[in-house]
């Protein structure tokens, strides 16, 4: 989901929390060496623009209750987004590794959102 709200959640509220893991080899596909989907640009931590390819990538999820550290859930999402969706919006990276492809919100919404209700 989009970080730039994150500093203005209410903390007091928060019921959930999702743990998304490092991206790993979409099934069937070739891992970082998989054939890429696009290429993203952004600029690297010197303000130096790269352009990185978008492999794809599978991402794990655990799903904890805020206030117990309960886990709830744990499942796996492919990631379906464009190329440029998938980007970030900076990188640490040489320019040289792939960097997966990115899990639409609107598909991680969906997949949480009956734990949402049930917390409510």
């Amino acid at each position: 989901m989009n970080g730039d709200s994150f500093g203005k959640v209410d903390r007091s509220r928060v019921q959930l929390v999702i743990c998304m893991f490092m991206p790993t080899a979409k099934a069937g596909e070739a891992g970082m060496n998989a054939a890429p989907v696009g290429e993203c640009e952004l600029t690297d931590s010197s303000d130096i623009p790269v352009t990185l390819e978008v492999v794809p990538a599978s991402y794990d999820f655990v799903v904890y209750e805020a206030r117990t550290g309960k886990k709830v859930d744990e499942f796996s999402l492919d990631g379906a987004a464009s190329a440029e969706a998938s980007c970030p919006g900076v990188t640490f990276s040489d320019g040289i590794s792939p960097i997966g492809q990115a899990v639409k919100d609107d598909a991680l919404a969906a997949r949480v959102q009956s734990l949402v209700e049930d917390t409510v």
